[in-house]
């Protein structure tokens, strides 16, 4: 049974900036290339090939393509590079693992592609001293992973590793090093410069930003105090407390977690209602699932209500996701009989729209088309046009949405195949007459972290349309924790400055509850994570207004303050009024007698 007990610590993950300093040290392996290393993989599973490389400052890579992931998924070992160490290594010594990846093709949904690099006993129960996911777009990148041992380890008892046991995917891997510091290394001597464009802080774009945010997000709130002959009271007390944002920041929710599911969760619930202010349900609403659990007394309708109570903006995901693979089995069969196939697909879509009318005020009405398109293929390009009008048709109400990933991840590169086949699908449905109201865009990231400004242009270029735009789904799924919470506040804070964005959600919070754990921002036991308290930072208090301020001689008293629900209290000479009101794009003036 595989195993994995760790004993060695992390010391911090770098990628390594162009230009960076050459560090010297012992080598583990010294003189081995990672084409000497040894291939392990069934010939169904991966193929493996050394190619020339060009312009950089190694000739040659070792190219894996994985053709299939490996049952169960989660064996990343199955396909295997390895070499064993040919020096002791002692405990408490500092080793420094480099090498450069990129991805030439990825099914993900990061659109990089991944590898798994570790250091191993070289036998049973292959005890792993550091294990680290590394993912890389088109453009060759370099890593730097620090790591203390634990335990030492004889000449030839461990050894280096790579795991590429991954979705289908294409990745080159060369220029690999492990040496070994010394136990008396300070760890920091290897970081290196920003991992993005604008990490600083003083990239010029973090003042751009704040004048964006304190333009677009705040408004002015003027409060009016009289007495009941309607003369002004100087001096009286304003408490100008925020409530809830206007703009909306949310997360994918478990429902089988929220109240009434079979794993209901208090603390899980708790941080929901504290944290978000929206909230998509994340797969009880996809058609297979619906079709097997759903209906109107369904956990999924009973969360959307419960959402509902608490003043939670509900999106509702997906209505068509449109391929064989995320439709019910028995669809397939259909693929030689169009109009049967048509009409299956209307008659879900009029079920689960009409089930969750006025419960949803937002859906997804197609998810992922460049990718998912077996339907598409069979009926054409034109009935994407009849989902959305069947969909307007039975969720009058609902703000209807298409959605797609690989737009702003990947270094955010303009001009590529996937946003290039987005923008045409939306123009496309726009001239055909389809009722599409808004547009998502996912930000599932790995390395390749995509800078603010070019973050700008493709937001720019999608709002050309004229239509709101919504971050659908977010997280940073690296294990360099630093680096993480940095992006997190550099993402949100570029998204949030933008205009044509109205919301950010994360796709999960909970560690015990995320499709890629890593990505979380709480850990198993619901501590913040330095991203999540970077999350929290912005949005309950760079972002947040509560202030006490005095009227004037006129009785006025005003606030600039970021637009949302807020609770007023104000006090003079004993008597006190509490109001409730929303802050507005065009402000608002409130009068308060005090009789």
């Amino acid at each position: 049974m595989y195993q994995i007990l760790v004993l060695a610590t992390v010391i911090g993950v770098v990628v390594l900036a162009e230009g960076a300093a050459e560090r010297t040290g012992e080598p583990v392996i010294p003189g081995v290339g990672i084409e000497e290393f040894g291939f392990s993989a069934r010939p169904d599973l991966a193929e493996r090939d050394v190619v020339a490389v060009e312009g950089q400052p190694f000739a040659e890579a070792v190219r894996v393509r994985t053709l299939r992931e490996p049952e169960p998924a989660g064996h990343w070992w199955s396909v295997q590079l390895g070499y064993p160490a040919l020096v002791r290594v002692r405990e408490d010594d500092v080793l420094v693992l480099r090498f450069a990846m990129r991805g030439i093709e990825s099914s993900d949904e990061t659109g990089e592609a991944s590898v798994m690099a570790y250091f191993q006993k070289a036998g049973p129960p292959w005890t792993k001293a550091v294990e680290f996911r590394a993912s890389a777009g088109g453009d060759w990148r370099e890593f730097a992973v620090p790591f203390r041992m634990r335990r030492g380890y004889d000449r030839g008892e461990a050894m280096l590793c790579f795991g590429f046991g991954f979705a289908p995917q294409t990745v080159e891997v060369a220029n690999v090093s492990l040496s070994n510091h010394g136990p008396d290394a300070d760890p920091d001597a290897f970081r290196s410069g920003p991992a993005y464009q604008g990490m600083s802080d003083d990239a010029d774009w973090r003042e751009v930003a704040a004048e964006r945010i304190n333009r677009i997000r705040k408004s002015d709130l003027t409060v009016v105090v009289t007495d009941g002959d309607g003369e002004p009271i100087p001096g009286a007390r304003v408490r100008v407390e925020m409530l809830r944002h206007a703009f909306g920041f949310g997360t994918a929710v478990a429902a089988d977690m929220m109240p009434g599911g079979r794993r209901e969760n208090p603390e899980y619930v708790r941080h929901v209602r504290e944290l978000f202010n929206r909230a998509t349900i994340e797969n009880a609403l996809k058609w297979p699932r619906w079709q097997r659990d759903g209906g109107p007394d369904s956990q999924a309708v009973r969360t959307l209500k419960w959402l509902g109570e608490k003043g939670m903006r509900r999106h509702g995901h997906v209505m068509v996701w449109p391929s064989w693979r995320h439709t019910p089995e028995e669809l397939r069969e259909l693929a030689d009989h169009p109009r049967r196939l048509r009409e299956a697909i209307r008659e879900h879509i009029i079920d689960i729209a009409s089930t969750t009318a006025g419960l949803a005020e937002e859906w997804d009405v197609i998810n992922e088309p460049f990718s998912n398109h077996d339907l598409m293929d069979v009926l054409g390009r034109e009935v994407m046009v009849e989902w959305f009008r069947t969909a307007r048709e039975h969720a009058p109400e609902a703000v209807l949405m298409i959605n797609d990933y690989g737009i702003l991840s990947t270094g955010g590169r303009l001009n590529t195949r996937h946003q290039n086949h987005y923008h045409d699908t939306i123009r496309f449905l726009l001239d055909e007459g389809a009722p599409l109201d808004s547009i998502g865009l996912q930000g599932h990231f790995g390395w390749d972290l995509t800078p603010p400004r070019r973050l700008w242009d493709i937001l720019d270029r999608f709002a050309e349309f004229g239509l709101p735009l919504h971050v659908t789904e977010f997280d940073v799924n690296i294990s360099d924790e630093h680096l993480q919470a940095s992006y997190t506040r550099d993402f949100l804070t570029a998204v949030f400055a933008h205009e044509a964005v109205e919301s950010f959600t994360m796709w999960g919070f909970w560690e015990g509850r995320h499709w890629r754990p890593d990505g979380a921002m709480m850990r198993m036991d619901f501590s913040m994570k330095p991203n999540g308290l970077a999350y929290r930072d912005l949005v309950f208090e760079q972002w947040w207004t509560d202030e006490t301020i005095e009227t004037g001689q006129d009785g006025r008293a005003a606030v600039r303050g970021f637009m949302g629900d807020y609770r007023l209290g104000v006090e003079a000479d004993g008597r006190i009024q509490t109001r409730e009101v929303l802050l507005g794009q065009e402000g608002t003036t409130i009068n308060v007698v005090l009789e």
